[in-house]
């Protein structure tokens, strides 16, 4: 049996979190059990539906409708200014996430509030009437997944016991692939 000398921080994404802003430890972290793991494994491929399907599909798509002669250069924008934003809000998102207090704890507003956010974007792109709106769109999409990814991936840390991380990430791996 393996003692841990850390002190935990009272701040979990489960309870609301109090005044204290270090991370998580794991002193006295119970294991999170199949069915966590399992919704965990879920909302991440959601979040990667969201990323994929369109970049899959929709965008080159569009870029044709709306471009055909420039089709390749709308697209690049397209998915360009996405990756800019991506590479930008999720820094951000997951720093602000870390400083979140509230009754929900301090990543589920930013998962739903991103997959709000997310869901207006694709809205937006499905719907777009021009390549303004569908750049428009992807990169209201791409804000919004940002913001569940933060969220996510920060989600474990805080939840996950080291001896679990393996299984929980071999899990997530899992998403990218059938999102």
């Amino acid at each position: 049996m393996t003692q841990h000398t850390t002190v935990a921080v009272a701040d979990d994404a489960e309870s609301g979190g109090g005044p204290h802003r270090g991370p998580a430890v794991e002193a006295g972290r119970p294991p999170v059990g199949r069915g966590w793991t399992a919704r965990y494994a879920l909302a991440s491929t959601g979040m990667w539906l969201g990323v994929l399907t369109p970049m899959g599909v929709q965008l080159a798509r569009q870029a044709e409708k709306f471009a055909p002669d420039s089709k390749t250069e709308l697209l690049g924008l397209t998915t360009g200014l996405g990756a800019l934003v991506t590479m930008l809000a999720v820094p951000l998102l997951g720093a602000a996430s870390d400083r979140t207090r509230s009754r929900f704890g301090r990543r589920r507003p930013w998962i739903a509030g991103g997959a709000a956010v997310a869901a207006l974007g694709l809205v937006l792109l499905s719907l777009a009437p021009g390549p303004g709106w569908m750049v428009a769109g992807w990169v209201v999409a791409q804000t919004g997944l940002s913001s569940v990814q933060a969220g996510l991936v920060a989600t474990v840390p805080d939840r996950v016991p080291r001896e679990q991380l393996g299984s929980v990430a071999g899990w997530a791996g899992l998403s990218p692939m059938l999102g």
